[in-house]
């Protein structure tokens, strides 16, 4: 299922509304996705950065980014559906 996140620049306490249109979420398998946002490729500062920074600039150059794991904060996953799922949380 197509979904979007809601990533915080922890720093600045800006958020932004990332879409994931090239991923799609198996809800049926909700564990191991959440692994991928939180302990995965994407729980790192330089994954979450650069989904934050492509949300405004497609150009973004992804080699600014640094890895980490308090700059950005994912609180939750908006599916196409209406649903949502918490992620780090506010």
């Amino acid at each position: 299922m197509k979904y979007k996140v809601k990533i915080r620049n922890n720093d600045t306490k800006e958020i932004r509304i990332c879409d994931q249109r090239s991923l799609d979420w198996d809800r049926n398998n909700d564990e191991g996705q959440l692994f991928w946002w939180t302990e995965g490729n994407f729980g790192c500062d330089c994954n979450r950065g650069n989904e934050f920074e492509k949300s405004k600039d497609m150009n973004y150059n992804i080699n600014n980014s640094v890895c980490g794991d308090s700059k950005y904060s994912v609180i939750e996953a908006i599916f196409e559906n209406g649903d949502i799922l918490e992620i780090d949380g506010e």
